[in-house]
């Protein structure tokens, strides 16, 4: 139990005490736990359905990104999810001297973190945003300036240029005017780095077995959609909703947030 809190979260985030803490305080005699089961290969949303008068589905994005821009087959790289499941589960990662975070969120200083404590010399964390854009909180930045972690604002990957070395642009700005995602660049200003590691910490997928179930199961690639107030899925009475898979990639509180909203539908929903 504790999904991405117990196997991708850093211990330097939340220890191992802590974490049974919070987990032994949640559960209740009546409650059955049933682990290593797969949706969509052990079991079905319509067949919970069959057996429960209400279920809630949270299983996350577990499927990192990684960008697909000119030159990727070039270079191994990893995304920060795999990265940090490991660095969770064995305390450290195997890295060279010069790591490269591509990403400006949470997600990404963790990676950068755990690059260092893995004993790379140079880690940089290198993000469209600029700084007072970041996604990542202000505390989590000033801890890595703090720690020797340089930070590039204002740039997009543009091109892998070989095994060790790739390409960015200067991004002008990521949002349009209706504040969605439609970076801009200018293509006359670029840099180039070296890396022994390149880590892409660029967003969070639906798992393809996962998607694949879900699709066949509500119509839709991708994310659920839920009704915000209650987190039922939308024409499916009964069927609720949330964390990661309903808002995409967000915080823990997010999804703390959504469990509650949903027990509280949920309750509604079998009382009437």
């Amino acid at each position: 139990p504790g999904g991405m809190l117990a196997l991708a979260l850093p211990a330097f985030r939340m220890s191992d005490e802590i974490l049974a803490r919070e987990i032994d305080g949640l559960i209740r005699p009546e409650m059955r736990f049933e682990f290593g089961k797969t949706l969509g290969e052990h079991f079905t949303v319509s067949g919970l359905e069959d057996d429960y008068e209400a279920v809630f589905l949270a299983p996350g994005l577990w499927a990192g990104r990684e960008l697909d821009i000119p030159g990727a087959e070039k270079a191994e790289t990893t995304d920060a999810l795999r990265l940090l499941c490991a660095y969770r589960r064995e305390g450290k990662v195997e890295v060279g001297k010069e790591a490269v975070i591509v990403g400006g969120g949470s997600v990404a200083t963790d990676a950068a973190l755990a690059a260092k404590g893995s004993g790379a010399d140079s880690v940089s964390l290198v993000c469209l945003e600029g700084e007072t854009e970041m996604p990542a909180l202000p505390t989590e930045l000033e801890e890595l300036r703090r720690l020797g972690v340089e930070i590039r604002n204002g740039w997009g990957p543009r091109e892998i240029l070989s095994e060790g070395k790739i390409s960015f642009v200067r991004c002008t700005s990521v949002f349009d005017d209706q504040k969605k995602f439609q970076p801009t660049y200018d293509q006359s200003e670029s840099m180039e780095m070296d890396f022994d590691d390149l880590i892409w910490a660029v967003g969070q997928v639906v798992e393809p077995t996962l998607a694949t179930h879900l699709k066949k199961e509500f119509g839709n690639d991708g994310l659920i959609p839920v009704d915000e107030g209650t987190m039922q899925v939308t024409a499916r009475p009964g069927v609720f909703a949330g964390g990661d898979i309903v808002r995409g990639a967000g915080t823990v509180v997010e999804a703390v947030a959504d469990g509650r909203r949903a027990a509280m539908g949920i309750s509604t929903w079998l009382r009437n």
